[in-house]
């Protein structure tokens, strides 16, 4: 089980999935990727935090506590490879820095300690099960649940958009949970089309709190 399903009212997470959205809207919109590295150091830091709130052990500093979070995320090949990296020894020291050469390693460890949510999709419309595009992701393997997630969707031509607003009221949808998803986003992404982004989000299920890729409305980015 997640470690993320023992959080209740994760104010830090919410702001952690929204630093993380940020650097990639940074990143698709061409601008400094010295300012998306700085939004993904962010969300790892309020991960950090979030996470060190769980833990009943002794007190840890900020360095120990993001080793021993990765210590529970990853095998221990995988974490000896990645904290033997200059990119990820950077991170441990949560260090912000100016380098964008950590993104590719940035990202890599927010799907990690965030329990891959790259491998979960929140569906809120004609993606859904018996609805007219499930056929789009019907051939994949794995479960359904119901969730909830704090936002609010517009129509607009007979679709629908959906825009996260932690604030607002939680609406129902469901969470597909592949591990086939990672190799269909590329398809998923250019069914969706302009209208649409894939960003994270956090999901309450059952089961408690996870974090899971979404579509979200690109109508609020005239903003930036």
């Amino acid at each position: 089980m997640s470690w993320l399903s023992n959080l209740e009212g994760a104010w830090r997470l919410d702001e952690a999935v929204s630093q993380f959205n940020e650097a990639l809207d940074v990143l698709e919109r061409g601008g400094q990727e010295v300012d998306a590295a700085r939004c993904l150091s962010d969300a790892l830091n309020r991960i950090r935090a979030e996470w060190s709130l769980l833990q009943t052990t002794e007190e840890l500093d900020d360095a120990e506590a993001f080793r021993a979070m990765l210590a529970q995320a990853l095998g221990p090949e995988a974490q000896a490879e990645l904290l033997g990296s200059a990119e990820v020894a950077e991170l441990a020291g949560l260090e912000p820095g100016t380098s964008t050469g950590v993104i590719p390693a940035q990202l890599d460890l927010v799907n990690l300690l965030l329990d891959k949510p790259d491998e979960r999709l929140v569906i809120y419309g004609t993606l859904a099960p018996g609805r007219a595009n499930h056929y789009v992701i019907e051939g994949l393997r794995g479960q359904y649940f119901d969730c909830s997630v704090h936002g609010r969707i517009s129509e607009v031509d007979g679709l629908p958009y959906f825009t996260w607003a932690p604030s607002e009221d939680s609406l129902g949808a469901q969470l597909l949970s592949s591990n086939q998803l990672p190799e269909k986003w590329g398809d998923l992404d250019r069914f969706e089309g302009d209208g649409y982004k894939r960003r994270l989000i956090p999901a309450t299920t059952d089961g408690g709190l996870t974090v899971a890729s979404i579509y979200l409305s690109t109508s609020d980015d005239s903003d930036h």
